[in-house]
């Protein structure tokens, strides 16, 4: 239930099915997919210039989404990947024919969108092509009625997993800048966003829990109802939201991570940050200076948020200060 709620907060916006291209990749082996590499290998892809991206990495391939308008939301779902989600349950090859305003077609093939395209009417080409190609004779249509409770389903079913997939936050060193100085740019506007996910959307989601309950109880004592039920809903479903917390919110948040490396330099320190990299459960700082790198090292294992730092490589680009390398294993939060 938390894609709906992001939702409604704006951080999160669903890209409609024919403002979308759809394309499929092998997934690289060991590369980090940044926006500025998606655009480098895949843009050429895409039938207009300069697209923007969505990535989705499952298993061995790339499904990879190619769009044009704007959108402020840090989080971007495409509609065709709700459908996908909605329609994969069925755990069989099929070719989808939707219809809404526009007739929208997407093929699921070895469980995997196949294909997601748009046509003018059921005697399209297109259509006829894709059936000869895929050797798909499952065709199954969805009438527009069913349509809305469709997404709606998917999107609640959407995983804590995913919105971190379709997220795609990186963490340079011109976006840390923003993070701390700028408060209304994009990469602040995500990292709040993990933030919020990082702790369960507490502030927002259960301040209108209480509200609305609040609400209730006022009208419960009004009517002289028995409140009991009421108040034995309201525990069990802050129950639940701890239970959550503890079961899949692994790690400290992001940005207090994030501040505490700032920490390590002192005023007379000749060291300057090169770039910052996070995963799940891990850090990778690069700091470029002559000091000896195990005071830096010292420094990052004092760090409350750190379990292990060591010193992963460094090397000297010509004419310039060594570039040393620490990785970080991030500690448990429950560890804390």
């Amino acid at each position: 239930m938390i894609a709906p709620l992001l939702q409604k907060y704006h951080y999160l916006d669903i890209v409609p099915f024919e403002k979308s291209i759809y394309h499929t990749a092998p997934l690289p082996k060991k590369v980090k997919l940044t926006p500025q590499l998606l655009k480098l290998n895949y843009a050429k892809f895409a039938p207009f210039k300069n697209p923007n991206i969505i990535s989705f990495p499952k298993e061995n391939y790339l499904s990879l989404w190619f769009y044009k308008e704007e959108y402020n939301a840090p989080i971007l779902i495409p509609e065709s990947y709700l459908y996908y989600k909605a329609l994969v349950s069925n755990e069989k090859d099929a070719l989808y024919i939707i219809y809404d305003e526009i007739i929208k077609i997407i093929i699921i093939k070895d469980t995997k969108i196949y294909s997601a395209f748009i046509i003018d009417n059921i005697e399209d080409e297109l259509l006829q092509l894709s059936i000869d190609e895929t050797s798909i004779d499952n065709i199954i249509e969805i009438k527009k009625d069913k349509l809305n409770p469709l997404k709606k389903k998917a999107l609640e079913s959407i995983s804590l997993k995913e919105i971190f997939t379709f997220m795609q936050v990186t963490t340079e060193p011109k976006e840390l800048l923003h993070i701390f100085v700028q408060k209304v740019t994009y990469p602040i506007v995500a990292f709040i966003v993990l933030t919020i996910v990082m702790g369960y959307l507490q502030k927002i989601y259960l301040n209108d829990q209480i509200s609305t309950l609040k609400h209730k109880y006022k009208e419960a004592k009004d009517k002289n109802k028995d409140l009991k039920d009421i108040i034995q809903l309201h525990n069990k479903n802050v129950k639940k939201y701890k239970i959550f917390i503890d079961k899949e919110l692994t790690y400290p948040p992001s940005i207090a991570m994030l501040n505490s490396i700032y920490t390590i330099f002192q005023p007379d320190d000749k060291a300057y940050l090169e770039s910052i990299s996070m995963s799940e459960n891990n850090i990778i700082v690069k700091l470029k200076t002559d000091m000896n790198p195990v005071l830096f090292l010292n420094r990052l294992n004092k760090i409350k948020y750190f379990k292990r730092v060591v010193i992963q490589n460094s090397y000297r680009p010509r004419g310039e200060m060594k570039i040393i390398s620490y990785d970080i294993e991030i500690i448990e939060r429950k560890a804390l």
